[in-house]
């Protein structure tokens, strides 16, 4: 069996990475992971344990998606078919679904934000499979889907579990950046590009970072792109340009704050308080916080301030063992792994 894995951005990537290590050695299949040329994912892609072939770029506004995806569609053509797979792994992904459509092969789509009704509309209808957390509720998919062409396959789980259920604490990363355990904050700004973000955090995004300055902690910055540097530079915030390991960071950390939802997944099931500013329901996360991890959600400035100040108070106090809430949850990548087994 031949499988190719697309992915889009770096959450995708780290998942398929591991899906990928794991698949090719206990099963007889190849592999080609492709994903596309940013800074970030060209950084992560230099860490990771199966790396991605870089093939397109990435457009922030309608018009350019629209004239980029289109040049992808015939770069991703060119080199999926020399590679002749028997099926595509994807998050919602219309450009990847178009070429495997196109060349009449199947197509698996995982997913755990339904929000992204773009990307959704363009690509799961042409799903033979859809995977997606059982803490998600089957009726946001169902508006998506043509039941006589898609199976749904659930899992007790969320998807960050593939690459952090094994994680082992290691300070180096922070040793060399010169920060001490649980005295600063890591930060990751929103996805402001995405077809589905329509808010303007900005003025927020100042004002949490002001208020860790006054606590007098520092600000690790995870930038999405090069104007979150410029944006959300200052004395207190240290930008990460270079290749580390997220969990790292995370792990150490007083607290992880996001203004999308993968890093503060990935803090809470290390046990690490965090929470996202993310205007929008993120169900995943609020099915987390009900399993009894530390992951918080807040509208409000003023309750969002008072979070921060009482957590960097006593970091240590918060954190949370979640070794039993793990053990029971299931990896994505194995339910993959199954699947591809069992000649799905």
């Amino acid at each position: 069996m031949k499988i190719w894995l697309d992915a889009l951005t770096p959450k995708q990537l780290l998942l398929f990475s591991y899906t990928a290590k794991k698949v090719e050695e206990e099963l007889n299949v190849e592999i080609l992971l492709t994903s596309r040329n940013t800074e970030e994912i060209e950084r992560l892609n230099r860490i990771i344990p199966f790396r991605a072939k870089l093939i397109g770029s990435y457009g922030k506004n309608f018009e350019e998606k629209l004239i980029l995806d289109s040049k992808r569609i015939i770069d991703l053509y060119e080199v999926v078919r020399r590679f002749e797979p028997d099926i595509l792994v994807a998050y919602p992904n219309p450009t990847a679904s178009r070429v495997a459509f196109g060349l009449k092969k199947k197509i698996l789509i995982f997913s755990d934000t339904p929000h992204a009704d773009h990307a959704h509309r363009l690509s799961v209808p042409l799903a033979d499979w859809l995977v997606f957390s059982k803490f998600l509720d089957k009726n946001l998919f169902y508006r998506y889907i043509l039941p006589k062409f898609t199976k749904i396959v659930t899992y007790r789980g969320v998807e960050e579990l593939a690459w952090t259920k094994d994680y082992f604490p290691n300070d180096e990363p922070i040793k060399k950046i010169g920060l001490n355990p649980f005295e600063y904050v890591v930060f990751r700004p929103p996805e402001r590009y995405a077809s589905y973000y329509i808010w303007d955090r900005n003025n927020l995004t100042k004002k949490i970072i002001q208020e860790i300055a006054e606590l007098d902690k520092k600000v690790v910055l995870f930038p999405r792109y090069e104007e979150d540097s410029l944006l959300f530079k200052s004395e207190n915030v240290i930008i990460i340009d270079v290749p580390v390991f997220g969990l790292d960071l995370e792990y150490f950390s007083a607290l992880t704050i996001s203004g999308g939802g993968t890093m503060a997944r990935e803090a809470s099931l290390l046990g690490v308080p965090s929470f996202t500013f993310f205007p929008g329901k993120i169900h995943i996360n609020t099915a987390l916080a009900k399993e009894g991890f530390p992951i918080y959600r807040f509208f409000e400035l003023e309750e969002t301030l008072k979070f921060i100040e009482m957590i960097l108070k006593e970091p240590e106090k918060y954190r949370v063992d979640t070794k039993k809430l793990i053990k029971d949850m299931e990896d994505p990548s194995v339910v993959v792994k199954k699947l591809f087994k069992n000649n799905i």
